[in-house]
């Protein structure tokens, strides 16, 4: 008699832990997970266009490589359209409204309230899709939505690229700002620009381009 009640007692221990347990463990371990990644790649995105110099968003390492503000851009639009995906909502595509870019702006000419409005627009799509993140749960991970066109693909697909392009704009940014603080310290003072030791402007776009304020 006494060993039926030890094992009543155990089993009730038992499935009081497994309660305990269902209760405290996460019912989508893969959404949250997926969350705190993407926290973590916008934390240290913000924080190296942070770092970067406001006159130096128009670097590039190499020639026919994208400014630091291209790469940053591309990243905000690339998070709103897939945090879009993930609630099924589509979003108008105004780049062929705006006809083709014939040839892009000096590094220099590029306005340094450019790092201002990239850092609040990180900023604001990063709480966008925060809010996003609060309406998935890992049961709707195969709901289908629509990606280009009428093709469809899974919400933890879109998740997965999401995740994918944060993290490559991640690398990249950092890449550029170290290189960028390389070059600074290695190069001689540039009398022309008191705020840096260096100018940093790809010559392939060192041509005739008119000046900021002339016609």
């Amino acid at each position: 008699m006494k060993h039926w009640i030890v094992l009543l007692i155990a089993i009730a221990a038992l499935a009081a832990g497994w309660l305990l347990r269902s209760l405290t463990l996460s019912k989508s371990p893969m959404t949250e997970a997926a969350h705190r990644k993407f926290d973590q790649h916008l934390k240290n995105i913000t924080s190296t266009a942070e770092s970067m110099p406001a006159n130096r968003y128009g670097y590039a390492p190499a020639d026919g490589d994208k400014y630091f503000l291209e790469v940053a851009q591309q990243a905000i639009d690339g998070m709103g359209h897939r945090c879009a995906q993930l609630l099924n909502l589509k979003i108008p595509d105004f780049s062929k409204a705006l006809g083709p870019i014939e040839e892009r702006p000096r590094a220099d000419v590029v306005p340094e309230q450019f790092k201002s409005t990239a850092i609040r627009q990180l900023k604001d799509f990063t709480d966008i899709c925060d809010r996003t993140f609060g309406l998935l749960n890992d049961g709707r991970l195969n709901d289908l939505v629509t990606s280009q066109g009428d093709h469809k693909v899974t919400k933890a697909e879109v998740l997965m690229d999401l995740l994918g392009e944060v993290s490559e704009a991640e690398s990249k940014m950092d890449m550029y700002l170290q290189l960028y603080l390389q070059l600074q310290a290695s190069a001689p003072p540039n009398p022309k620009d008191p705020a840096s030791r260096i100018a940093l402007i790809p010559s392939s776009c060192q041509q005739s381009f008119p000046k900021a304020g002339k016609p």
